[in-house]
């Protein structure tokens, strides 16, 4: 077994007023394993959840589904890279 839970802080140096920002690694921590155990679960489930994107194509489709969009619509999309980047996939 690993090393265990880690708790750590970091500066957020793009801010105004510098802070900083605590995280919490649970790698190796007890509650892994159930984390593990509900993602099994619930990953089948999150695919019918009705504002479920699966990719970038699957986006692309949906927007083309829509059609033309009133001229005022504002289209904004977040694409999130490294999130959970300590989660073991």
């Amino acid at each position: 077994m690993g090393s265990g839970p880690v708790y750590s802080t970091y500066s957020q140096k793009y801010t105004q007023i510098p802070t900083t920002r605590q995280t919490y690694s649970a790698n190796d921590s007890p509650t892994e394993k159930i984390s593990a155990l509900e993602d099994h679960f619930l990953k089948p489930l999150v695919s019918k959840i009705k504002s479920y994107v699966k990719d970038t194509t699957h986006f692309l489709n949906i927007i083309e589904e829509i059609g033309a969009l009133p001229q005022n619509a504002i289209l904004l999309t977040l694409d999130v890279n490294s999130l959970y980047t300590n989660i073991p996939h």
